[in-house]
């Protein structure tokens, strides 16, 4: 009697299946306590400074309303900020290739390809972005926006729990948490 055939797509998936399983659970914990258990004692006062720097506090929660609010608000900083490095190229340093101001529509649909995680780039990235604006505001968009996504989900499923509340964690302080 022969072996059954089993494609190599099915093991590989079968295995990434079972690493993803083993790893979730020591993950899983460590999320646990980031979320819900009180910050450790060596960045208690970081978190606080930050906090009172942005002028928000570490135990107020917010509605639905405010927590998306915020997260708009977040967001919305982000996309100024972008938007404003694209037409401040020119004399940004780091442009040793001096490459050009972007034009409105092309600042609009870079900014908005970065933001919605799609893929409407149109350009090769080398050939008009300078090296500044990779270095510093990709990098810093992939953690921020990374936490945002994390502080969305921590909050659904908070929502879900929470089930005799109109009142959902604050925003600004899951950010901090996250990053």
């Amino acid at each position: 009697m022969t072996m059954p055939n089993i494609p190599p797509d099915a093991v590989m998936f079968i295995l990434f299946f079972a690493i993803v399983v083993e790893v979730s659970f020591p993950f899983s914990s460590f999320f646990d306590r980031v979320f819900t258990i009180d910050v450790p004692r060596n960045t208690r006062s970081c978190r606080k400074m930050i906090c009172k720097l942005i002028g928000t506090r570490l135990d107020i929660d917010n509605s639905w309303r405010g927590y998306s609010w915020d997260t708009l608000i977040f967001n919305s900083i982000g996309l100024i900020i972008l938007l404003t490095l694209f037409f401040l190229q020119v004399i940004l340093l780091l442009n040793s290739q001096n490459f050009r101001v972007f034009d409105l529509y092309f600042a609009i649909n870079t900014s908005i390809h970065l933001f919605t995680n799609t893929s409407w780039q149109f350009y090769s990235g080398e050939t008009v972005v300078s090296y500044h604006i990779p270095s510093i505001y990709f990098t810093a968009h992939g953690f921020l926006f990374s936490a945002t996504g994390i502080c969305i989900t921590i909050e659904v499923m908070s929502g879900i729990n929470r089930q005799f509340t109109n009142r959902i964690s604050n925003f600004w302080v899951e950010v901090i948490r996250s990053t």
